[in-house]
């Protein structure tokens, strides 16, 4: 599965020609909305009268709304046939690594938001994921799951820890 997350992810990539999330939102024809009354909800991916729509809650900052569309994006390619209209994948906690759409989903976003070039890279100057991350400007889960995910398909980077299920609660 690993290899498919991966090669899916890269195909979208080289179709969009961007890592730009927007872009990717309106190549894949998914209206982005904004709600700050979602509570616990970081976000979620529905179709409704055969409409995509992700929808992020204002609540969250702008680095966990940058992950949480990445991640919705990853059940909109993955996971549409969960998906029929009125229902939806709802995000409580992102990085819920219990669950295997969602770990599946992260893995999709670790690939959106970090390119194997900027992990070659960054893993060959800095010894530990949370200065990667940093300088990535995403969170540290994401650069562990991306590692993990390239690990699996055959790369040898160093597996310092792995990241918790519920990072972002």
């Amino acid at each position: 599965m690993s290899d498919y997350i991966y090669n899916e992810a890269n195909k979208l990539l080289k179709k969009v020609k961007s890592r730009d999330l927007f872009e990717i939102c309106d190549f894949l024809n998914i209206n982005i909305y904004y709600n700050n009354e979602l509570n616990d909800i970081l976000g979620f991916y529905t179709i409704v009268n055969g409409r995509k729509a992700i929808v992020i809650n204002t609540k969250s900052d702008e680095l966990i709304q940058r992950q949480v569309l990445a991640h919705e994006i990853g059940h909109a390619i993955l996971h549409e046939d969960y998906v029929n209209d009125n229902r939806m994948f709802k995000e409580f906690e992102l990085m819920d690594m219990r669950s295997r759409p969602e770990y599946e989903a992260n893995a999709f976003a670790s690939h959106l938001l970090i390119s194997d070039k900027e992990i070659d890279e960054l893993s060959l100057e800095y010894d530990d994921y949370e200065k990667i991350a940093a300088v990535l400007g995403v969170n540290i889960n994401m650069v562990m799951i991306k590692i993990l995910e390239l690990n699996k398909i055959g790369r040898n980077f160093n597996e310092m820890f792995i990241p918790k299920g519920n990072f972002l609660k």
